[in-house]
Order: C-alpha cells, then sequence, then structure tokens
C-alpha cells in the first residue's frame, strides 16, 4: 500500500504512463522506464525540457499527496502528478 488508501503500489503505477529509458530528474538513477510528468519549456533557450520519474520516485511523490489529501480530509486518487492529472 502507498498508504492507508487501500491503493497498491501496482495500482497507483498503473495511473502513469511508462515510457522509454533515461534518468529520474527526481533521484538521478538510470532507469528503464520512466513516467513523464512534467514539460518545462525555456523560450528565451528556445528549449523545451521533459521531466521524468522512475517508479520509486512516483511512489514516493503519490504518497506525500495521499497525506496531503488525508490531512484536508479530500478523496486520494492515484495519478496526481504531471500530464495523468490533467485529465481529472
Amino acid at each position: 500500500m502507498v498508504g492507508d488508501s487501500g491503493a497498491s503500489p501496482v495500482e497507483v503505477l498503473a495511473a502513469y504512463e511508462w515510457t522509454r529509458a533515461g534518468r529520474c530528474f527526481r533521484c538521478g538513477g538510470s532507469a528503464r522506464r520512466l513516467a513523464l510528468v512534467a514539460t518545462v519549456s525555456v523560450p528565451r533557450l528556445g528549449a523545451t525540457y521533459e521531466l521524468a520519474m522512475c517508479g520509486g520516485c512516483v511512489l514516493a511523490e503519490e504518497e506525500q499527496l495521499e497525506r496531503r489529501a488525508e490531512a484536508r480530509q479530500a478523496t486520494y486518487r492515484p495519478g496526481g502528478i504531471g500530464p495523468a492529472a490533467r485529465g481529472r
């Protein structure tokens, strides 16, 4: 379980789209699969960067989201990081 919500790690990770291999922007580790969590544009440089996280970091962030939801007495639903959350 990620927290007290009853959501298993498998359920939490299933809320994300997993893409290419690369480096996690949160922990810096290499991973075979990453979840895109943000796109950052830097117009001055004419550049766009994709920020992606590994499974362990996604679970850690989701646990924090769950704790914040509980503190607000709100309902927690997995998939609250980045583009996955926009469709809610």
